[in-house]
Order: C-alpha cells, then structure tokens, then sequence
C-alpha cells in the first residue's frame, strides 16, 4: 500500500498477510490462521469485525431525519423491495454486532494527539463516515440518501434506537479480516480466518518503558514510549509527563485487541500492592486485595459505563473489587480430594478459607505447620 495515499503503516502492520511477512521485523511471535489453512480443523475465525463493530444494519437502528429505514447490509447489486443495492458499505466495513463496545475512555479520552494515525480514517472510522445506503430511500427520492450518518435531527431528536450497541467508532485497521466465504453465513460477513500478533515488537517498548518507569527513570520510559508515538505521527512526550496513566494509556491506544487488559492492570495492582508505590495519592496492600485494590479504582476511574452503573437495553454494568481476581474453577476445588483449594474471596465458597501449611525447618526432617 505504500504508493496508495488512503493507507500508511498502521493500515499496512495490521494487515493480516503483512503479519506474518518475513519483511515484517515488527512481529514477534504470530498466530497462523488464514485462509490457506481453513480446512485443516484448526485454525480460527477472527470475528472481530462481528464483535467489535457497531450493530449499523439492524433493520430500523438508525434512521434518516425523515423517519425511514436508513441502512442496508446487502452488498452491491442485490435487490432490496423495490430498489437495488448500489453504495455496498458490507463489504467495506463488515456486519458487526456490537457486543464488544469500548467505553469513553477509548472513544474518545485516550486520543489527545489529533495527528495520530490509529484514530484517523480510514484506520479508526466513525459512524459519521458511513452513509444512508438503504436502497429504499432513492425510490422514495429520501434527500438523505448517500449523505452521511446523523445521530441527531435538526430539532435534536435521537436518530438511533441503542447507542450503546448502534453507535460508535472502532478501529478498522485491527479488525478488518476479509471474509471470502461470507456468503456461507446466515449473519453475513464476520471476519475470515487471519493471522493474528501474540506478541511484537511495540509492546516489548511499552513494557520496557514501565520497567524504567518503576526504576525512577523517566527519560528512558519516555524514550520507549516516544518510539511507538512517532511511529503513529504522534508528537513525543517529556520525561516530565511519564506516568503509570501514561503507559496505560499508550498501551490502549497501541494495543486494542492485543494485550490482555485485565490480565494486565491485575498485574500491575499486584505490583502497588506489593510495593506500596502510590497512584493517584492512594497505596494498596496485599492484606485486603481483594477489597481494595488498583484494578477496581482504574476501572471507576476510566470505564463510565460501570462507573454510571449504566443499565442499557441489554446490558448492565456492575463491578465490584473482588473480580481482581478470577474464581478458582469448581472443578478443579473439587478434584483435589486429598487437600484443599482456596476459592478467592468474594466467591461462592470463598467463606470455607484455610491458611495454607508450611514447611518448618528443624531437627532432622523438620514438619508441616499451619502458618
């Protein structure tokens, strides 16, 4: 793509043929998954465009300011009642279903730098860039059709049933995988079989960069964390605006999709805990992780649907601080006979705790005592 003035090297990294490129000095470690190896029973279908993209054609979720049925999710040539499909967005953009939204925080908080390519289309595409497409408004003469998308009408009326699932920006570049057998499915395309990073070379930079931001060092963080910046047309950072919220920041705006981020921000709650560093003016301890701990506050502090306590058409958002940590299977409390297995706190059964058992050293072999 590099002669094709619509994409740039953000589009071009996360192209699933380019991931596993051996040009590609940037992958560490890949998943392959792609259409050559479909049939083999074991490679995987992305869905991350059914996923992650907004629930657009729903029949009747967004309408024009006229009142009418604006989208279609029939690609090009196909009748729709009276009219044919002519601007086929489906085969652009996907079918999603908007089961993953992301909250404020990545919408629109996270993206300070207006010069960053991983918010810029068509990388990052807004509802506003789709258009009314619903062959159906031609036939009416609709003046909204091939205009783009209103969320509001001129008095201020809601255009969209569901925000939540109907409305809202996403990533293109990450989850966009073509889908050559689309046709096969009931729902349309959800993303075909794509190579995927496990690991590369933008997040061992981020990782150091926390690394030296524990140590004290905050040039070198803002060093590492500048080099994935720039990449993306960012302005860099002072060694001055380095902070955790920083790294966090910068590892939601790189690795969307990628890094595992609740596994991560338990991570790092465990890291405070132990230390006794402080974030935002507060400490933490190991004595009541499960009560009190970073994972919850960096939750309330950034995600507004559980800090609201939104309750959608479909959904509710509730948090608590306990879910730090995921329950312990029964399966695996129950398998083990001869011991037992503590179920974390905050769990169906986490009132039948024991303290662990010891080794003691002593004379001879020493003995196992309750700590």
């Amino acid at each position: 793509y590099k002669d094709d003035p619509n994409h740039d090297v953000i589009w071009d990294l996360h192209r699933e043929e380019n991931r596993i490129s051996a040009e590609n000095k940037e992958k560490i470690y890949v998943f392959v998954s792609n259409e050559q190896y479909s049939d083999d029973g074991a490679s995987v279908r992305t869905s991350y465009g059914r996923m992650f993209v907004p629930f657009w054609a729903i029949t009747g979720g967004i309408k024009t300011p006229t009142g009418l049925n604006g989208l279609s999710d029939k690609v090009l040539g196909t009748k729709v009642g009276n009219g044919t499909v002519e601007i086929d967005l489906v085969s652009e953009y996907g079918r999603g279903v908007g089961k993953c939204r992301t909250s404020n925080y990545y919408q629109f908080d996270v993206w300070t730098d207006a010069k960053d390519l991983r918010h810029s289309y068509p990388n990052w595409v807004k509802m506003e860039d789709l258009v009314y497409n619903h062959p159906q408004l031609k036939t009416v003469n609709d003046p909204y059709y091939g205009k783009n998308l209103q969320k509001y009408d001129g008095q201020g009326n809601l255009l969209v049933n569901d925000t939540i699932r109907y409305w809202f920006g996403w990533p293109q570049y990450k989850l966009y995988v073509p889908d050559p057998r689309w046709a096969t499915w009931t729902y349309g395309p959800a993303g075909g079989y794509g190579n995927m990073y496990c690991y590369r070379l933008a997040e061992t930079y981020l990782l150091r960069a926390e690394a030296y931001f524990w140590k004290g060092n905050m040039q070198f963080a803002a060093n590492d964390i500048n080099l994935v910046r720039t990449r993306a047309g960012c302005d860099p950072i002072s060694a001055s605006e380095v902070g955790l919220g920083t790294i966090l920041d910068e590892r939601a705006r790189e690795l969307f999709n990628e890094e595992p981020r609740k596994t991560e921000l338990t991570r790092i709650a465990f890291i405070l805990a132990e230390s006794g560093a402080v974030y935002n003016g507060k400490s933490y301890s190991l004595e009541n992780f499960s009560t009190d701990n970073f994972w919850y506050d960096r939750v309330l502090e950034k995600n507004n649907f559980y800090r609201e306590n939104i309750q959608a058409r479909h959904e509710s958002y509730r948090t608590a601080p306990y879910l730090v940590l995921w329950p312990i299977p029964a399966s695996v409390i129950n398998a083990n006979t001869l011991g037992h297995i503590n179920q974390n706190k905050g769990y169906p059964g986490s009132d039948k705790i024991e303290n662990p058992w010891v080794w003691k050293d002593g004379e001879g072999e020493g003995e196992i005592v309750p700590q």
